[in-house]
């Protein structure tokens, strides 16, 4: 298997609490929630605060061209025990076919901040990267004041390998931006024992 894995039919993943699914144009409404918030969107360094749903639905059609495209997939979150409502998305993007490389993003609506959810969808996709689509590394930058990302990095076993100062010019204030990688060995090590 290899990237490519990825674009044969949309994978649907499966953890102990929660279904990553395909995003569709109905789950505007829940993720208008999110991309509305202005703590949720703060954590999202330079995606803008939506005041539409119009805006969330148009964020939607871009996420379907990454995949349509090969270039980007994007999870919804739902809860197993729950409605199939979109509580966050995840996924990978800027995907590197010549290093193996990808690069992860997420955001949760902030009701469910602190229940590990995130930690359990990122460790779902992390194995479907490094053992479906073969990934070597699996990278993630984030903004100085995203705080919880970085707890939530470390504590999955990213190593924190570089901090860009003042890197990021963003509503009126400039930040430093962190990047953390794991590589397939040290996930194999971690998670594979």
């Amino acid at each position: 298997m290899s990237f490519d894995t990825a674009f044969i039919a949309f994978p649907q993943l499966e953890t102990e609490r929660l279904i990553l699914r395909e995003l569709r144009l109905d789950d505007a409404p829940e993720m208008f929630v999110n991309f509305s918030d202005v703590d949720v969107t703060r954590q999202l360094g330079d995606e803008p605060i939506h005041t539409s749903v119009e805006e969330t639905r148009n964020l939607l059609r871009q996420l379907h061209g990454w995949h349509a495209q090969k270039v980007g997939i994007r999870w919804g979150i739902t809860l197993k025990e729950g409605d199939d409502k979109i509580i966050g998305t995840l996924g990978f993007h800027r995907f590197d076919h010549a290093s193996q490389k990808l690069e992860i993003g997420y955001e949760l609506n902030k009701a469910y901040w602190g229940q590990g959810i995130m930690s359990e969808a990122v460790l779902a996709i992390m194995n479907y990267g490094f053992n479906m689509m073969k990934a070597l590394r699996i990278e993630a930058g984030t903004d100085g004041i995203n705080v919880r990302s970085h707890k939530l990095l470390k504590r999955l076993g990213f190593k924190q390998e570089a901090c860009l100062r003042r890197r990021v010019y963003y509503r009126g204030t400039y930040w430093d931006e962190y990047w953390f990688g794991m590589l397939v060995e040290e996930y194999r090590e971690l998670y594979e024992k």
